[in-house]
């Protein structure tokens, strides 16, 4: 995967691209040439909207960022020079520094509590069922093999969040650590937002309502779909789901061999994703 691509959908693209729009507008406010007043201009506007397009952002966090740069840009192309210089800024910058620190807390990798069971069940699509047998093991037998955790693992290829809602309807096999790693398939399928927060509501209500401890993988999020990740981050905290952040999850997919066409992992693929999940739950795994 291309480093761009995978700071884009890792998320990450908030805080360099809104540190980046920040240092522009200062920039700005020293440049007196028109052409490249204009230029700058153009470009603040333009790390700014590109900062937040891949963000968990509301609507309304949105709305808010366009509005105050839209306020910047009239003052500063319209505004009486006797105003003083950090009021025509102060606005974008305390909004996208607000924005910044709402999305912190989601960046960092989570803390379970203590396990009392050595074993994990795993909800999800093609990422952890595999796509066959030249792709190599999936990560959650290597999970399995290397880590000596018993594995219950459900996953199946091309399987969105209507078909796991079914699965763990229909089965008691939920002992231990249950991981969820779905919403790609939703995402990319054309399913709308609302049918994936349905679905996912009912997962993680049932799974909640038999107290199992549940772990989220976060989706990386193409640009303008950030109300899905609104919906995983408001239903996490609903239901006290752990929610592994999605630079984790880009960070294995943009690792050199990692995948066979950015999507699907390889053996080493997923032997880093074995990694990168047992980074996480392992902490709260009893011993053996």
């Amino acid at each position: 995967m291309n480093p761009c691509v995978a700071h884009l959908f890792s998320g990450q693209i908030l805080y360099t691209g809104f540190v980046l729009m920040i240092g522009l507008m200062f920039a700005h406010e020293r440049v007196t040439r028109p052409e490249l007043r204009r230029l700058t201009m153009a470009l603040i506007w333009i790390t700014g909207l590109v900062a937040i397009s891949t963000a968990a952002a509301q609507w309304w966090a949105m709305c808010l960022l366009i509005a105050s740069l839209g306020i910047w840009s009239g003052r500063t192309w319209f505004a009486d020079h006797k105003v003083p210089r950090w009021a025509s800024i102060s606005l974008p910058i305390v909004v996208s520094l607000s924005l910044m620190a709402l999305d912190l807390p989601w960046t960092l990798r989570p803390s379970l509590p203590r396990s009392r069971e050595r074993s994990v069940v795993v909800l999800g699509d093609s990422l952890s069922a595999g796509m066959g047998a030249g792709e190599g093991t999936p990560w959650p037998f290597q999970l399995r093999d290397s880590y000596h955790v018993q594995v219950h693992n459900l996953a199946e290829a091309g399987a969105m969040t209507r078909h796991a809602l079914r699965i763990i309807q229909t089965t008691d096999q939920f002992p231990g650590l249950v991981i969820v790693e779905l919403g790609g398939n939703d995402l990319l399928g054309g399913r709308s937002c609302a049918e994936f927060e349905h679905d996912l509501d009912g997962i993680l209500a049932y799974l909640h309502g038999h107290q199992r401890t549940v772990v989220m993988l976060e989706l990386p999020l193409l640009p303008g779909k950030n109300q899905w990740g609104v919906v995983q981050r408001r239903l996490a905290r609903k239901y006290s789901c752990s929610l592994i952040p999605k630079r984790l999850l880009v960070e294995v997919l943009a690792a050199p061999g990692a995948t066979v066409d950015t999507l699907h992992l390889t053996q080493s693929g997923h032997h880093l994703l074995a990694e990168m999940i047992w980074s996480v739950i392992g902490p709260a795994s009893p011993a053996q």
